[in-house]
């Protein structure tokens, strides 16, 4: 059975892992946008260890999750994750962005 969520912000093992997929797959076409939907994900669970990793290997604040358009700041906001929102402004989200329903 593969551990909770919640284990894996804290795990160094499972974190090391993460940031040895992330340094190896740097080149992929795809790894721009999957970092960026991977910190989408994290923020929703309230993994700050793990969005620290991602935004370390250049995951993008703007990313808006393709259904909602939240970016990970609205999402952490929402899901009332004050630690999440500070290390997302630290890194330089934009706090002025208007989610496109309340725009």
């Amino acid at each position: 059975m593969w551990p909770s969520p919640a284990c894996l912000g804290s795990d160094r093992s499972q974190l090391s892992a993460v940031r040895r997929v992330l340094e190896r797959e740097t080149h992929s076409p795809f790894y721009q946008e999957g970092v960026s939907y991977a910190l989408l994900k994290v923020t929703e669970l309230g993994l700050v260890p793990a969005a620290e990793i991602l935004l370390e290997f250049r995951a993008d604040l703007s990313f808006e999750d393709p259904v909602t358009y939240y970016t990970p700041l609205h999402i952490a906001v929402l899901r009332n994750q004050p630690d999440m929102v500070e290390l997302l402004v630290h890194h330089g989200a934009d706090i002025n962005r208007r989610d496109r329903v309340r725009a």
